[in-house]
C-alpha cells in the first residue's frame, strides 16, 4: 500500500477513516515514500514526519503539501491517528521525544529528519507551509 494510497480509497477496509473527496493525490504528480525509513538513502536526503487525525482541516492541507514536496530526495511520512489517540497519547510521546516540540499544543505536528536521533521540531502546518516554499519552492 503506497503512502497515500488509503486517500485514493485503495484498500478501503485498512483505511483509518473515509477520506474527504478534496483530498485526492495524484499519484503520477508526486514521489511518495512508503515503508520503513530505514531503506531511505541518506545521501542529500530529506525526510518530513506529519502526524495528525484525519478530520483535521490542517493535517489534510500538511498531507497535500506533503505529496507536492516529496521527491526523490525528500521522503515525506505521515501517521494517521483518531482525534482522542493523537492527543491523548502520540502527541504528548513526540513532545518526550522530537527536540524543540514541547509547547506544541495542535494538529498537526511536523518534524524533520531521517533518524530517530535527527529528530527536529518543525511546526505545524503553517511552518511547514513556510519551510516547503523556502527550501523546495512548493507554496501551498
Amino acid at each position: 500500500m503506497g503512502l497515500f494510497s488509503w486517500l485514493r480509497g485503495d484498500d478501503a477496509a485498512r483505511a483509518p477513516a473515509p477520506a474527504p473527496a478534496n483530498l485526492e493525490v495524484d499519484p503520477s504528480k508526486s514521489t511518495t515514500f512508503s515503508g520503513d525509513l530505514e531503506t531511505v538513502p541518506r545521501n542529500n536526503t530529506v525526510c518530513y514526519h506529519v502526524e495528525g487525525f484525519l478530520q483535521c482541516e490542517y493535517f489534510q492541507r500538511a498531507l497535500r503539501l506533503g505529496s507536492r514536496v516529496a521527491t526523490e530526495n525528500v521522503h515525506v511520512d505521515t501517521n494517521v491517528f483518531s482525534e482522542s489517540e493523537f492527543f491523548r497519547s502520540r502527541l504528548p510521546e513526540l513532545k518526550q521525544d522530537v527536540h524543540g516540540s514541547a509547547q506544541h499544543r495542535t494538529c498537526p505536528i511536523v518534524y524533520e529528519g531521517c533518524d530517530e536521533v535527527e529528530y527536529k521540531y518543525v511546526g505545524g502546518y503553517d511552518d511547514f507551509a513556510k519551510i516547503a516554499a523556502q527550501r523546495h519552492g512548493v507554496r501551498p
